[in-house]
């Protein structure tokens, strides 16, 4: 129906200018688009943000490392460690059994390489470890706890450190990673330390600068372990 306008001019309305069917154009800047726009542009950015603080499983080079382990430590240039070899290199000293995988007292390359494979079994990014710190039979707070990869890790993990409590129990944290404890699976130095302040070192070189300790970490390997410092 048509109608008049205040000037007595029929007027059709409004809807009669479109036809039916007529495919409309949406904006590009209608809720719809935008909204679309705006996922695909810091949708990435914010998976990127969330994945960022999250343990990642250790990116090996199973072959590589074994390598450089007997450029290391091989000193007999066999092309296999024995226990006396190994003992230069604490957490291979500490992980020699199960390196030792047919048990004849050596370790070679197929064996590192075998090893280092089977370190993240279970896609375990991190593994708590059970650290407990003592001194004459009771924990030892206090205790600045360093997990240092060795250099045959060639990167692929990070530091660990920890603090232990008054009981000497000491939970890990993996530099950049908070929400959860515990180290990556693989081959670490361990360095105590103890001052007050900037103070000078309380403990000696043997828990830190030439640390006679070390751990193999993997993701099957749960059991409580212990230093004992001197008293």
């Amino acid at each position: 129906m048509r109608r008049k306008s205040a000037l007595g001019q029929r007027v059709r309305p409004s809807v009669g200018r479109f036809r039916v069917g007529t495919p409309l154009i949406q904006s590009p800047f209608s809720p719809l688009a935008f909204r679309a726009t705006l996922l695909l542009v810091a949708g990435p950015l914010w998976l990127a943000g969330c994945g960022s603080n999250e343990p990642a499983l250790p990116a090996y080079d199973p072959p590589r490392m074994a390598q450089a382990v007997l450029a290391l430590y091989d000193t007999s240039k066999d092309g296999r460690l024995d226990s006396q070899e190994a003992r230069k290199c604490p957490s291979l000293a500490d992980g020699f059994e199960f390196l030792d995988k047919n048990k004849d007292r050596y370790v070679d390359e197929e064996e590192l390489t075998s090893a280092i494979s089977t370190l993240t079994v279970g896609n375990v990014a991190l593994v708590p470890e059970n650290l407990l710190i003592t001194r004459g039979g009771q924990g030892a707070g206090g205790i600045k706890v360093r997990l240092v990869p060795e250099s045959f890790m060639a990167g692929s993990v990070k530091e660990a450190a920890g603090i232990s409590n008054a009981n000497g129990i000491v939970s890990f944290q993996v530099e950049g990673i908070t929400h959860s404890t515990g180290a990556s699976p693989g081959f670490y130095r361990v360095e105590l330390s103890q001052k007050d302040g900037d103070g000078p070192e309380k403990l000696p070189a043997m828990y830190n600068s030439q640390s006679v300790f070390g751990r193999l970490i993997r993701s099957e390997r749960s059991e409580r372990w212990e230093i004992r410092l001197g008293s």
